[in-house]
C-alpha cells in the first residue's frame, strides 16, 4: 500500500520534484560563481585582520555610541524645544510680544523642516558656530544641530497634542484661579504628552 502511494506520489509531482532539483543545483552553482568571482575567501581573511586582530570592532563600537547620545540628547532637547514652541502657538495672541513670538516660531519650524538634515549640519558646524565663535566637538554639534531639528517637529506634534486635549480642561483650570502657564504646565501639556506618545515612538 505504501508503495502504491509513493509511485502515485512521484507520478504526479515528478515535475514539482524535477523543477526543484535544477532550480537547487543552478543555485548552488550560482553561490560557487559568485564565491569565486569576488574572492569571498581573501576578502573574508582581510576583514578577519582588520576587524578583529587589529581591533576594527572599536571603530564600531565608538559609532554606535556616537549614534546613541546624540540620538537621546537630540530627541531630549528636540522635546524641550517643540514643547516651549507648541505652547507658545496656542498662546491666544492679544498682545505683541505673543505675536512676534508666534511669528518667529513658525520661522523656526519652517526653516528647519524645509531643509536637509545634512545641510543643516554642515550649515551649523562650519558657518554658524564659527561665527558664534563656538568650537564645539562634532558630536556636541551634532547633538545641538539634530535637538533644533527635532525641536521643530516635536512642537508640531505636541500642538496636535494640546488641540486634542478638550478645551473645557483649560477652562476649567482658568475657572479655578490657576494662571494660564500653570493650567498648562499642570493640566493641558501631561494630557498632551499623553495623547502624542505613540507618534513619538
Amino acid at each position: 500500500m505504501n508503495e502504491a502511494k509513493k509511485k502515485g506520489f512521484l507520478r504526479r509531482h515528478w515535475i514539482d520534484i524535477l523543477t526543484v532539483t535544477v532550480l537547487a543545483v543552478l543555485l548552488c552553482l550560482l553561490a560557487y560563481v559568485i564565491y569565486e568571482r569576488f574572492q569571498f575567501a581573501k576578502k573574508w581573511e582581510l576583514f578577519l585582520e582588520y576587524f578583529v586582530e587589529n581591533r576594527g570592532y572599536n571603530r564600531l563600537l565608538t559609532g554606535l555610541q556616537n549614534t546613541a547620545i546624540i540620538a537621546v540628547a537630540g530627541l531630549l532637547i528636540g522635546f524641550v524645544i517643540g514643547t516651549l514652541i507648541a505652547v507658545i502657538k496656542v498662546i491666544p495672541p492679544y498682545r505683541k510680544p505673543t505675536r512676534y513670538a508666534q511669528k518667529f516660531c513658525t520661522f523656526y519650524v519652517a526653516i528647519f523642516r524645509g531643509t536637509p538634515i545634512v545641510v543643516q549640519l554642515l550649515v551649523g558646524y562650519y558657518i554658524l558656530f564659527p561665527i558664534m565663535g563656538l568650537t564645539l566637538p562634532p558630536v556636541t554639534a551634532c547633538v545641538v544641530m539634530f535637538g533644533l531639528n527635532s525641536g521643530a517637529y516635536i512642537s508640531e506634534i505636541m500642538r496636535g497634542g494640546i488641540n486634542s486635549v478638550d478645551a473645557g480642561q483649560l477652562e476649567a483650570a482658568r475657572a479655578v484661579g490657576l494662571p494660564f502657564s500653570a493650567s498648562m504646565r499642570k493640566i493641558v501639556v501631561p494630557q498632551a504628552f499623553k495623547n502624542i506618545l505613540p507618534t513619538m515612538g
